[in-house]
């Protein structure tokens, strides 16, 4: 009996912890960027977590082909924080990424 009980205990936390693996953001940035070296188009984006929450993507919806991939590390954040934050810095007339937080994961450049 008590095994079963434990088999039990043990799937329902998979299945949270499973169920809440993906968070993603979709957002609106008006003006091109540039990170990695490529330019990125103004275009709405969508920012998603990988499974592991290793990386995040951000991909354009107009052109999915336009994708980044961002290392991500843990945040800090407080509980009124939004759920995505980006910030940028003009170099030399380009918005240039700096950094980008997704619920309690951030990219720093």
């Amino acid at each position: 009996m008590r095994s079963r009980i434990m088999m039990l205990a043990l799937a329902l936390f998979l299945s949270v912890t499973g169920a809440s693996a993906a968070e993603t953001a979709a957002v609106t940035i008006p003006f091109s960027f540039v990170s990695q070296g490529k330019v990125f188009p103004a275009s709405q984006y969508v920012v998603k977590l990988a499974l592991d929450r290793g990386y995040l993507t951000i991909t354009s919806r107009e052109a999915p082909e336009q994708r980044l991939f961002l290392l991500v590390g843990p945040a800090d954040v407080s509980p009124q924080a939004s759920t995505v934050n980006m910030r940028f810095q003009v170099v030399a007339g380009s918005h240039v990424l700096q950094s980008v937080r997704l619920g309690s994961y951030q990219y720093m450049r």
